[in-house]
């Protein structure tokens, strides 16, 4: 994660976006750890199951961001 976060912002992003599913405690966790934040959810099809991400962003310091 600390390699992809120095490459956010090696390139100026002002964001960087994941998803997640929501059956996964241990990853969330681990993104908020890193100062990411629920801001949606994605349903997508696995087969004949419904699955759910949850959508969650971390803004650069400095960025625009709407909150």
């Amino acid at each position: 994660m600390s390699a992809c976060l120095t490459e956010s912002q090696a390139v100026q992003a002002d964001v960087v976006w994941l998803g997640v599913w929501e059956h996964n405690p241990r990853a969330i966790a681990f993104y908020k750890k890193f100062g990411f934040v629920e801001v949606g959810e994605h349903i997508f099809q696995l087969g004949e199951d419904p699955q759910r991400d949850i959508i969650m962003v971390r803004f650069s310091e400095g960025s625009r961001a709407i909150t």
